[in-house]
């Protein structure tokens, strides 16, 4: 029997809000990654066609400090498959806004899951406000 990974409540000081959370431990200096469960993401990610899910996952798997992750080129190369196939992934990713493409480069949402630090996190969702509705960030 595998252990259940542990999860936490977290509750917004000025909302109330609580949501649920696991963290996935990862390697290198205490460093980890937080993903967001119970906000609404999980029916999206049901929803996700074919090969999106693996690229999804890869992607969790690979960001680098601030959910920063490589172009879909890289990626095609990194998961072996052809590179047409995770540009439809990464755009399917895009309108489910999984990920983000910002100034040329690609980042996972940090409402669905974040590797940084807490004042990095503010910023990065600060920066994607504008552009969410509440059902995308999990705030009421």
């Amino acid at each position: 029997m595998r252990n259940k990974r542990p999860t936490f409540t977290l509750t917004h000081d000025g909302t109330g809000q609580s949501i649920k959370a696991v963290v996935i431990a990862r390697s290198g200096g205490g460093r980890f990654m937080k993903v967001w469960q119970g906000t609404g993401w999980d029916k999206r990610i049901g929803e996700l066609q074919g090969v999106s899910m693996k690229v999804l996952w890869h992607l969790v798997s690979i960001a680098s400090w601030e959910n920063v992750v490589p172009g879909p080129s890289e990626t095609a190369i990194s998961m072996g498959l052809k590179q047409p196939n995770i540009s439809r992934a990464y755009g399917e990713l895009i309108r489910a806004s999984f990920l983000n493409r910002i100034n040329g480069s690609y980042r996972l949402s940090p409402y669905f899951c974040w590797k940084g630090d807490d004042q990095q996190y503010e910023k990065a969702c600060r920066r994607l406000q504008p552009n969410l509705t509440p059902e995308l960030t999990g705030v009421k």
